[in-house]
């Protein structure tokens, strides 16, 4: 198994339903996450293979959620 499929496999296990959007969000934007419904928030050092936030001032973390639906 890759490094990839390991990290899908892992977040597969923990997501409440499987997303149809991403969006990456700049360090700038963490209030647009703070507006999603059902959000679940991952730390990324939690996640396996996932690369560490070196940006000052970014949450470093994960957010799945709904957003105006």
């Amino acid at each position: 198994m890759t490094k990839a499929e390991e990290t899908a496999a892992w977040l597969q296990l923990r997501l409440p339903q499987r997303p149809k959007t991403a969006l990456v969000l700049g360090s700038g934007l963490g209030v647009f996450a703070e507006s999603m419904e059902n959000a679940v928030e991952m730390p990324y050092a939690d996640i396996p293979n996932w690369p560490q936030s070196t940006a000052i001032g970014h949450a470093g973390k994960l957010i799945i959620g709904r957003l105006g639906c």
